[in-house]
């Protein structure tokens, strides 16, 4: 057999346990190395199910930041049955998150303290962020103060991201005549950078509940682009019940995901259809751009 090519872009090694004892599911962990770009793309992920007081003092980074809240129902991807307040700048101005919620954390924007106040239903919160090391600048924390900000202030930097489910049709041709054609029904939730002040983040989370060929024609990206799949169990993102098959590179190289990876698809590299193969389980894709756009 051949030796793999693309192999090394595809990362498998990213469930973990998480260092706060209040998060009992496995969480997720990625760090990337600085690209030709200078960037570097890491994240965390954890599915919180029970209140916690992640008590970090208001700190900046010297790097962009996401922080996401969404809920953890494959079904229903608008269910948000949790309270969490977060404090941003200088003011330590809260906010109260109780809807699917995408923080954009300019380099140089202090935040936190973060409390997971209410947790009715688990949710899913993601620290995507653009350095290889999760550092912080700890200078003086300001005091608290209940000061009103008007929301113009921050409000640029907060979005709701869009839910929607949709209908795939794809239809086959044989001699210019259709010879069949096939529906599938899914969800997404979708966010773009340029919504909220141009971070540089474009996320499509697509939630898969039966087999499904995603088709595109060979094509590739002005900037780097990765492909995270894991369970729709986002309480046990370990279990994976499912073959995914996609293939990378102008040769079409193929490979098969069947466990919760990570798949890194570098600007300018071709890559193709995505073909849910078998899908005894939901399973989730959620496909994320280090662009605006």
């Amino acid at each position: 057999m051949a030796e793999s090519k693309y192999g090394k872009l595809i990362t498998t090694d990213i469930v973990q346990k998480s260092i706060h004892p209040e998060v009992t599911a496995p969480k997720l962990s990625f760090r990337g190395e600085i690209d030709s770009e200078g960037t570097s793309f890491s994240f965390d992920w954890s599915c919180i199910s029970q209140p916690i007081d992640m008590r970090a003092d208001s700190h900046a980074h010297d790097f962009d930041e996401f922080l996401i809240f969404t809920g953890t129902n494959p079904q229903d991807m608008n269910e948000f049955q949790a309270e969490v307040e977060i404090c941003l700048g200088e003011e330590c101005a809260k906010y109260s998150v109780t809807e699917p919620t995408v923080f954009y954390i300019p380099k140089g924007l202090r935040h936190c303290p973060l409390d997971f106040k209410r947790i009715d239903k688990p949710i899913a919160y993601w620290n995507i962020f653009f350095s290889p090391n999760y550092s912080l600048n700890m200078t003086t924390s300001p005091q608290h103060s209940n000061k009103k900000v008007a929301e113009s202030d921050y409000g640029k930097y907060i979005v709701k991201p869009s839910v929607r489910t949709r209908t795939l049709e794809v239809q086959y041709y044989i001699d210019k005549r259709l010879a069949g054609e096939e529906k599938s029904c899914i969800t997404d939730v979708t966010y773009l950078g340029e919504d909220a002040g141009g971070g540089l983040l474009t996320m499509h989370w697509y939630v898969v509940t039966e087999p499904l060929v995603m088709y595109e024609p060979p094509h590739s990206h002005g900037c780097d682009h990765y492909e995270l799949f894991l369970g729709g169990d986002l309480t046990n993102v370990r279990e994976f019940d499912a073959e995914v098959d996609i293939w990378l590179g102008e040769e079409a190289e193929k490979h098969t995901i069947d466990s919760t990876s990570l798949v890194h698809i570098p600007k300018g590299l071709v890559h193709r259809k995505i073909n849910f193969r078998r899908v005894d389980k939901p399973v989730m894709l959620m496909k994320l751009s280090v662009s605006p756009e």
